[in-house]
């Protein structure tokens, strides 16, 4: 029959094999094995069965498998049909209980061949055997599927694992999304224009090649839509290219506190990353470094990680929008162009910035090199697109009349110089007029101001005053509306969302519950505004149209913001004092917008109380409720445990935390939804401080004209919260000089330890640097040598240390040092850093005046350290100070030595791999140049500085710099007895060199010491690394070593003994071989013990065999490569003496007849005499002679003709000794091509 492999055809099979089991099933004793076998062919065939259920067959593996079917078929057919000669075993097996007893009798009728049943029972066997070996490959293939499968997973875990480990990584850099910010900006771009700059001949040479182009422009010239047609531009251009990093950042004046020089950045390292697509391995290691301290890179960090990333592409363009508007207090952002004209010295890349126009831009730019500038104006054509575009928001008559339609785009784009921010509101101003008549009359006023303008700040300052004046012309509670709305806008702390201002505006003070009925409509209020204000589609931030009009309303309201500031905080006040019960149910927008502005309201209700006027009843009042206080304090310092992003959520952000924010909470973010309320109860309910009084809030908040109100009603002073802090520690910390001075003047404890890290109110001032509040304190008996900082943590700060540490002013140390009883050598730590005297403490700050100031004060202790395990500060100072510092240092009656190390021991051992590498090198320099200092010091391994450098393996110019230095010893010995010259072997040529060209350089201890590097590799290394040893490092010793010969000859002076001794004890044959083949060198020469080489080479050779044979081949093989091809090459030289006696009388054939320890000869030791007896040279009358001829007699070797007077001297061959072809230094020399070099440079004829 035709056979496959399906599961039909394995049921075949199994039917015939369990027809002939049934059969054996009975079987008397001799026929047992031949059923054992057929029942395991049952067995086997079933399990490949099952196996093929479970797994799909390969096809190269169905024939192999169909045949070995097809086998045991034909086999199981044979065998029925044998077992059929024998019809008594044809048994009904349906009747059980009589069919085995049948059996049983029908098989003691049966007789079958021995033979012919050995022969089944192979054929079975064969059978299975096949069946097995396929079902192992089957099942090592299954195995291997299993494992491709699980690591496909575990890739794809890991995959999954990594990006989610990168995206942490970006989120640690920065969550600054500035790929909204371009959408929000580019969805504000009318199509087709912009076009003109990107034809300028600037930017199209600026896009060609690496450089910096500048584009200033008025304000509301459209800089910030036309950089959104660039960053658009240069996508389309590039977006197929990986190789190209493209970065942006847009400023905008109201996210200040949001876009300091280390925030922009920071953004900029995540759009470059993200666009390769790759961390890099040192931003993850700056990850986990920072990760464990909870700490962040510091600008400078930042901007080395920027460089790295920049040079994974072949071109970048990172650009910037509106510089100016980056920080009020410094309009060129001088921080950040600095750091990015140093970030494009290391690498090119195309760097684009735009702003108004600032004469110091100018300035910064110019000092980095040529650069190119395009002035961004409103083009003609763009203007008049963008009017024509706009007509839709001009009453209907307009839209229904062309002829007007030109008139309006023509005065307009006229009258607007230029200006985009002109166009927008002047076409804002004509939507409230009713006929063409009015209309006209209004565009023939905007004709006349722009002909008498004598600005264009005049020009934006009329334009924002004809907008106010549209909104005084507006109904009563519209007019309301807008100036509320307004007041927010321009005096808000940080930008509100639309749904926040919505919800300000609809609190009314007196009432308990928040009616959001009262809200009013978006549409209404942007409305009510007159074009005055605008919404941020990414954020949902409502704020003005440019911030030319933040300045406009300063000026405008600029007797009025007390006026604004009062309303906000009695907004707040009552937002705070709202029940939150029994509210009807709220929808997504309206909770978020509640849950932000109650965050808002709570961290800056105060500060709009001090700012406004007749507050202090309000804020009594307000404070009177003890929940209320409860409530604000643990949102301010929430005492909760959470994570950073449910904070975020629940509004629990310190206001510092909250103002800087990267990104504002998306309005749609679901806050209660997350945290359900509990039992009626409110989130804010749920998070409250349980002690905290009236006095911290005002202390925080600075509403000292409430203090006097205070006072009367009794509130305590001292009282602490659940911080352990007092209301002073909070005025200390934030600078209120005025709340310092009222709680120090009404009794406040100056002294109070404050907080987790028991520190006092003076501490707090002198962290935050309020130089006024620290004088004040000292004025009072403060404690100044108090020991605050979290003992659980090891650390220790004092307010000396701390001042130190961090870098205050002059003044603030000068008040500390001149407080009686201060203790000026106390040591302070924070975090993982060393301990430190307020002294290490300025020198490690780098800051040369608080030094000067601290060495000036007669009780300081210039030479002690912060505790045994530091260093004194001019050993601090050396690694980690400008050249100033550590030269004034030195210039005081400073000690050099401290625990077993000097000062120069020190900045050699500990000076580099240091990011202060430059520095180190000239402090170096400054103290190799002192009298204070010995060259020759020993630390206390008795290690010179030069023996440091060497072990070190310093940089040339380091060593060069204390060879150069007159008076150093080169020869100086450390306690291991090694000169610095021994660990020159493992520096590189040039080092070895400024060596050996010294004069007073001992040339054959250099020349041993090469022997001792040559022979411990080879001693130590494993057999399959000698043939690399021997053809890389080996040859590069050699030449160490041949080049200090050659300068040996040079000089007129001979190697002493130790050189040929040191190489043939240790087996170097290349260096004997050398030696040998110079002219001026005795092979006869002795040591102290009257030995020659020979003699310390078979001294060496049975040493070795008898102290350290442990049956170690491999260690056979290399003493037999070192001290056999040395014994060789001496046999071989007919000027070495093999007679020759040492002090003791023993020739070399003496030495090699003493026996191992157990009186025992080696196989090697006796080649070794065999090949010694061999040599005509040979004393053949002495008795040592006689002994070893027969001891070789007796050992089986040939000694016949060692009678015979006329011995012929045998040529000595190593190989027969060695077992080997020897590896000598003509070999390795042809193949490291040294030939010439040994023998032009060195005179070396190999």
């Amino acid at each position: 029959m035709s056979f496959g492999y399906s599961i039909g055809d394995f049921v075949k099979t199994l039917e015939l094999a369990h027809a002939a089991w049934e059969r054996f099933a009975s079987a008397p004793a001799q026929y047992q094995a031949l059923s054992k076998e057929v029942r395991g062919l049952v067995i086997t065939i079933d399990d490949v069965k099952t196996l093929l259920q479970q797994s799909n067959v390969p096809s190269n593996r169905q024939k192999p498998l169909a045949d070995i079917l097809a086998g045991c078929y034909d086999l199981l057919l044979d065998l029925n049909s044998h077992m059929r000669k024998f019809p008594q075993l044809d048994i009904n097996f349906k009747e059980p209980k009589s069919a085995g007893q049948r059996l049983k009798i029908a098989w003691k009728r049966v007789r079958w061949d021995p033979q012919n049943v050995d022969e089944w029972r192979s054929r079975i066997s064969s059978n299975v055997s096949f069946l097995q070996s396929y079902l192992s490959q089957l099942n090592l293939r299954m195995t291997r599927d299993i494992k491709d499968v699980v690591d496909q997973i575990r890739q794809r875990q890991s995959s999954r694992e990594r990006s989610a480990y990168h995206e942490e990584i970006l989120n640690w850099i920065t969550r600054i999304d500035s790929t909204s910010d371009h959408m929000d900006v580019h969805s504000r771009h009318t199509e087709g224009t912009g076009q003109w700059l990107l034809e300028t001949r600037e930017f199209k040479s600026w896009q060609a090649r690496p450089g910096i182009l500048y584009c200033p422009g008025l304000p509301g010239a459209g800089k910030t839509i036309l950089t959104s047609v660039i960053v658009n531009h240069l996508y389309t251009m590039f977006q197929e290219n990986s190789n190209t990093g493209i970065a942006f950042f847009y400023c905008n004046f109201t996210r200040q506190g949001q876009q300091r020089p280390i925030q922009i950045l920071s953004s900029l390292l995540r759009q470059l990353l993200e666009c390769k697509g790759e961390i890099l391995i040192q931003l993850e290691e700056s990850y986990e470094k920072h990760n464990r301290h909870k700490t962040h890179p510091n600008i400078s960090e930042i901007s080395e990680l920027f460089v790295a990333t920049l040079r994974l592409f072949r071109r970048s363009f990172v650009i910037i929008d509106a510089l100016d508007e980056a920080s009020a207090q410094d309009p060129t952002c001088s921080e950040l162009i600095t750091s990015l004209l140093k970030i494009r010295d290391q690498c090119d890349t195309n760097l684009l910035l735009t702003s108004r126009f600032v004469p110091q831009m100018t300035n910064y730019l110019g000092s980095a090199g040529a650069y190119g500038t395009i002035a961004i104006k409103a083009h003609h054509d763009d203007l008049r697109q963008y009017l024509r575009k706009s007509m839709y928001i001009l009453p209907g008559f307009v839209q229904r009349n062309q002829e007007l339609q030109n008139d309006i785009i023509f005065e307009i784009s006229r009258s607007v110089d230029e200006m985009f921010l002109l166009a927008k509101l002047f076409l804002e101003t004509l939507r409230g007029y009713w006929s063409v008549k009015q209309l006209r009359l209004a565009l023939l006023d905007i004709r006349n101001r722009s002909y008498h303008r004598d600005g264009d700040s005049h020009l934006l300052d009329f334009t924002y005053s004809q907008a106010m004046a549209r909104v005084k012309c507006q109904t009563k509670y519209q007019a309301e509306l807008a100036n509320k709305a307004l007041f927010w806008i321009v005096y808000a702390f940080r930008p509100l969302m639309a749904g926040e201002l919505q919800c300000a505006l609809s609190v009314e003070p007196g009432e308990d519950y928040l009616d959001f009925n009262n809200i009013p409509d978006l549409d209404a209020i942007t409305a009510a505004c007159a074009g005055l204000v605008t919404i941020d589609h990414k954020s949902s931030v409502i704020r003005l149209v440019h911030y030319t009009a933040q300045d406009y309303f300063h000026q405008l309201w600029k007797t009025h913001s007390t006026i604004a500031h009062s309303e906000i905080a009695h907004a707040c006040m009552a937002l705070l004092q709202l029940k939150n019960a029994g509210v009807e149910p709220l929808d997504e927008m309206n909770i978020n917008a509640v849950d932000h502005l109650h965050q808002y309201a709570v961290l800056n209700w105060g500060h709009h109380a001090h700012l406004g006027s007749g507050m202090v009843e309000l804020v009594i009042d307000f404070l009177s409720n003890k929940n209320v206080v409860r409530k604000c304090w643990a949102r301010i310092f929430p005492t909760v445990i959470l994570s950073e992003e449910s904070a975020e959520k629940l509004g629990l952000l310190s206001e510092e935390e909250q103002m800087s924010e990267e990104t504002l909470v998306p309005q749609e973010t679901p806050i209660l939804e997350e945290f359900p309320t509990l039992e009626g109860q409110s989130i804010i309910e749920r998070n409250t401080s349980q002690r905290v009084s009236a006095a911290h809030l005002i202390s925080y908040f600075n509403l000292y004209e409430t203090c006097d109100r205070l006072m009367q009603l009794g509130w305590p002073l001292d009282e602490k919260d659940d911080h352990d802090r007092t209301p002073l520690s909070y005025a200390a910390e934030r600078g209120f000089e005025q709340m310092v001075d009222f709680l120090l003047e009404a009794g406040a404890n100056c002294n109070s330890e404050c907080g987790y890290d028991y520190c006092k109110p003076l501490w707090h001032a002198i962290y935050q640097g309020h130089t006024n509040i620290v004088r004040r304190f000292l004025k009072e008996p403060v404690d100044v040598n108090h020991i605050g900082g979290d003992s659980s943590k090891g650390y220790r700060e004092t307010s000396l240390w701390l001042a130190a540490h961090q870098g205050s002013s002059e003044d603030i140390i000068n008040l500390l040092l001149g407080y009686p009883g201060i203790d000026v050598n106390l040591t302070g730590k924070n975090t993982d850093e060393a301990y430190e005297t307020p002294l290490v403490g300025a020198v490690t700050s780098g800051n040369l005046e608080m030094v000067k100031l601290l060495l000036a004060h007669p009780d300081v202790d210039i030479n002690l350290a912060p505790d045994p395990f530091d260093f004194p500060p001019i050993f601090v100072a050396a690694i980690w100070s400008n050249t100033t510092i550590f030269s004034l240092l030195l210039s005081r009656d400073v000690s050099l030595q401290y625990q077993g190390t000097t000062l120069l021991h020190h900045l050699v051992r500990h000076g580099y791999g240091t990011t202060t590498g430059e520095s180190v090198f000239s402090n170096l320099k400054i103290l190799l140049a002192s009298p204070k200092m010995n060259i020759n010091a020993l630390d206390s391994s008795g290690n010179t500085a030069l023996h440091v450098a060497m072990l070190e393996k310093r940089p040339q110019d380091t060593i060069q710099m204390l060879l150069s230095h007159p008076k150093i010893d080169v020869n100086a010995k450390n306690h291991a007895g090694h000169y610095a010259i021994h660990y020159a072997i493992d520096n590189e040529r040039e080092i070895l060199k400024l060596f050996l060209e010294r004069e007073d350089t001992q040339l054959d201890v250099m020349a041993t010491t090469v022997c001792a590097s040559l022979h411990v590799p080879l001693i130590e290394a494993n057999h399959d690394d000698l043939h690399s040893y021997l053809n890389a490092e080996r040859p590069l010793i050699l030449d160490h070593f041949t080049y200090c010969l050659h300068l040996q000859n040079e000089r007129g002076k001979d190697a002493s003994s130790s050189i040929f001794h040191s190489a043939a004890e240790q087996g170097l044959s290349d260096l004997i071989e050398l030696l040998l083949a110079l002219p001026t060198r005795e092979p006869n020469t002795t040591n102290s013990k009257l030995q020659t080489p020979l003699h310390s080479t078979i001294f060496a050779l049975q040493w070795h065999l008898y102290n350290n044979y442990q049956e170690d081949d491999r260690f056979c093989e290399k003493v037999a490569f070192g001290l056999g091809d040395v014994v060789a090459l001496l046999l071989e030289d007919r000027r070495v003496d093999v007679n020759a006696k040492d002090v003791d009388g023993n020739t070399p054939l003496m030495l090699a007849l003493k026996p191992g320890g157990d009186g025992e000869y080696s196989d090697i030791g006796l080649e070794l005499i065999e090949h010694l007896v061999h040599d005509e040279r040979v004393d053949r009358s002495s008795t040592s002679f006689e002994f070893a001829v027969g001891l070789l007699g007796e050992r089986g070797f040939e000694v016949e003709d060692l009678d015979e007077k006329d011995v012929n001297g045998q040529d000595f061959d190593g190989r027969e000794f060695r077992g080997f072809e020897p590896v000598t230094l003509k070999t390795v020399a042809s193949e490291r091509n040294l030939v010439d070099l040994l023998d032009t440079q060195h005179g070396v004829d190999i």
